[in-house]
C-alpha cells in the first residue's frame, strides 16, 4: 500500500513576503497556488480542494522524484547493471516521475516553517521506487527578495542510487483558459531528439532554423493550435550541473503584466505546454472550471531524460560521498 492509498487529507501551508504568497501542500510537496501582489490571478493552475491532488495524474505542482522524467523501457543502467522500473506511461511503454510510489504521491513531514521559508522532508527505503538505497530528501521553499522564489532540494542515500528531482507547477500567467497567449524565451541552442515513444535517441540537435528555437522570445500558440507539434522536449542548458545559478527561460503574455524569470544550476530544462491536461478529470481548477489541455505550461529544470541509459548525458548517479542537490529560481514581476 502506498502513501497515497491512505484516507490522510493533505494539509495546505502559506508562505508570505516581499509582494509573493505561496501556497503548498505536505501532499507530493505541491505547489498550488502562487500570488503575486498587483496582479489578479493565480500565475499556477491548481485544483479547489486539496484531496484532488491525490488522484491527480499529471503532476500538478508536484515533486517529481526521485527519478523525474522518462525513463525508457522501464530499465536504468546504474554502475553496470540493469534496475527494473515501473512502466507507468504504458502507452510508450516507460518509467515516468518515478511512478506511483514516487516523491509526488507521498506525504512530506514538514521540517520547519516560518513567514518567507519551509521545508520538508520524506523517505525512500531499500528498493522503493525500484531503485537500491535508502534515501533521504528535502526541498526547502523561500521568498528571498521581491517575487522571488528559490526552490532548493537535497538528497542523500546509503548506497548508489539515482536521482533528478524538478519541481512541476504548470504556469499561467493571464488567468486565461489556455496559454496561447503567452510567449516564450529558453536560452538554449540545443535539444535532445526524442523518438516517437518520447524517450531520447541520444542524439543531441541544435535548434537553430527549427521550430524548437527559442533563443528569443516567441508566441507559444503555434504549438497549441496544431500549426506545430505539441511541445514536449528538454533543452540541454549546458552539459554538466553548474557551480552558479544561470538564467535558463522567461515567460511572458501579451494579455497580462506578470513576467517569470527561470535560474537554476541544472543542465537541462524541460518544456511542457500540458496538452495532456484535458484528460484529467481530478478536481475543479481555482476558478472553479474543469482542468482542459493547454490550461498552463511547465518549465523544469532537471538533468537530461533517460540520462542512466544514455552514457554522454550528465549523470544522475549519486552516493553516499557525493550527495544530491538541485537550486531553481523563479522571478515574478510585474512590467
Amino acid at each position: 500500500m502506498t502513501q497515497a492509498s491512505l484516507s490522510r487529507e493533505p494539509k495546505s501551508y502559506q508562505l508570505s513576503a516581499a509582494g509573493l504568497h505561496i501556497t503548498f501542500l505536505d501532499y507530493g510537496a505541491c505547489l498550488v497556488d502562487i500570488r503575486l501582489d498587483g496582479h489578479l490571478h493565480p500565475l499556477i493552475i491548481g485544483f479547489q480542494n486539496p484531496a484532488d491532488y491525490m488522484r491527480d495524474t499529471e503532476h500538478l505542482g508536484a515533486i517529481a522524484g526521485p527519478v523525474a522524467n522518462r525513463i525508457s523501457g522501464g530499465q536504468a543502467m546504474l554502475d553496470g547493471r540493469s534496475l527494473r522500473l515501473e512502466k507507468n506511461e504504458v502507452a510508450l511503454d516507460n518509467h515516468l516521475h518515478s511512478g506511483p510510489a514516487g516523491l509526488g504521491k507521498r506525504f512530506w513531514e514538514l521540517e520547519e516553517i516560518d513567514a518567507k521559508s519551509a521545508t520538508l522532508s520524506c523517505t525512500l527505503k531499500e528498493g522503493e521506487t525500484g531503485l537500491p538505497g535508502n534515501r533521504h530528501f528535502q526541498i526547502s521553499y523561500s521568498i528571498t527578495a521581491y517575487g522571488q522564489l528559490d526552490i532548493e532540494m537535497r538528497a542523500t542515500t546509503d548506497r548508489p542510487s539515482l536521482c533528478n528531482m524538478l519541481t512541476h507547477p504548470y504556469f499561467n500567467l493571464d488567468g486565461h483558459r489556455d496559454v496561447r497567449h503567452h510567449h516564450l524565451q529558453i536560452l538554449a541552442d540545443e535539444i535532445t531528439e526524442v523518438s516517437p515513444k518520447n524517450v531520447p535517441t541520444g542524439v543531441i540537435l541544435p535548434v537553430e532554423n527549427t521550430i524548437y528555437n527559442f533563443q528569443n522570445p516567441k508566441p507559444a500558440l503555434p504549438f497549441i493550435d496544431g500549426t506545430h507539434p505539441p511541445l514536449d522536449h528538454n533543452y540541454c542548458i549546458s552539459r554538466a550541473k553548474q557551480t552558479e545559478l544561470q538564467k535558463m527561460a522567461c515567460l511572458s503574455s501579451d494579455q497580462s503584466l506578470a513576467m517569470l524569470e527561470i535560474w537554476s544550476d541544472q543542465p537541462g530544462l524541460q518544456c511542457y505546454l500540458g496538452q495532456g491536461l484535458g484528460s484529467t478529470d481530478a478536481g475543479l481548477d481555482l476558478n472553479g472550471q474543469a482542468m482542459r489541455a493547454f490550461a498552463g505550461l511547465c518549465l523544469e529544470p532537471q538533468c537530461w531524460p533517460d540520462a542512466p541509459n544514455q552514457p554522454d548525458f550528465p549523470s544522475i548517479r549519486f552516493d553516499a560521498d557525493h550527495p544530491y542537490s538541485q537550486h531553481s529560481r523563479f522571478i515574478f514581476q510585474l512590467r
